[in-house]
């Protein structure tokens, strides 16, 4: 599991088995984009 998703799971006070199976593919697929890019994914929680 990368740091960035990992951020997500903290930032919403969720575990993994609380994700929908289609939302964990979808996270990842922003994050291989987000390499390919050469941009670093990052997540902030705003309320």
């Amino acid at each position: 599991m990368s740091k960035f998703i990992v951020e997500i799971l903290k930032g919403y006070g969720l575990h993994i088995s609380q994700i929908n199976a289609l939302g964990l593919p979808r996270v990842t697929h922003f994050e291989f984009i987000c390499q390919a890019q050469r941009v670093e994914p990052t997540f902030e929680y705003r309320i």
